[in-house]
């Protein structure tokens, strides 16, 4: 049997707008205490350069960027049993309390997926906030090239929804 992983808390304001879905933290990730630990994965790059910014080293400011900019971050797998880093290696996964999130965060008005792994489990699991809440999936942040896109550049012009939604929802007035 492959080890069991657990992911961590969710990294969210009450006032989160945008929810960005992992799968589940890598080994790296899990050995750091961090989301996106692993410095090679592209999450926080994309996620800062997409409002013209360069990441921060600390994990808090990291987080406080994410609260600042009212997105919020979990993984849609809140155990399973997975043998290295890989979402292709997941097996007998639990799904996250999505039921109770939504419950506590109102205000959320779209859910981006990174990588195909998150959305068919929240869609498996969901389907019910699937049809209430605006949904994209994104390529994965991991740093292995696809077929589709083979480097950072081609990555943040498909993550670019997240800041064109974010623009659309007028995210930097303040409110609540």
């Amino acid at each position: 049997m492959s080890d069991l992983c657990h992911s961590f808390p969710p990294v969210a304001k009450k006032n989160a707008v945008i929810l960005i879905l992992g799968a589940l933290p890598s080994v790296l990730s899990l050995e750091k205490c961090e989301n996106y630990g692993n410095p090679q994965n592209h999450f926080w790059r994309l996620v800062y350069a997409l409002f013209g910014k360069t990441p921060d080293e600390e994990y808090e400011k990291k987080t406080a960027f994410l609260y600042s900019k009212k997105i919020a971050l979990w993984d849609s797998i809140a155990s399973a049993n997975r043998r290295g880093s890989l979402d292709g290696a997941i097996k007998n996964v639990v799904p996250n309390d999505f039921d109770s999130f939504f419950v506590q965060h109102t205000h959320i008005k779209h859910v981006f997926f990174n990588g195909a792994k998150s959305e068919a489990v929240f869609k498996k699991h969901f389907p019910h906030l699937c049809a209430a809440v605006p949904h994209t999936r994104l390529p994965s942040s991991s740093p292995i090239p696809t077929s589709k896109i083979r480097n950072f550049e081609q990555k943040l012009a498909a993550w670019s929804v997240v800041k064109n939604v974010w623009d659309e929802l007028n995210i930097s007035r303040p409110f609540y």
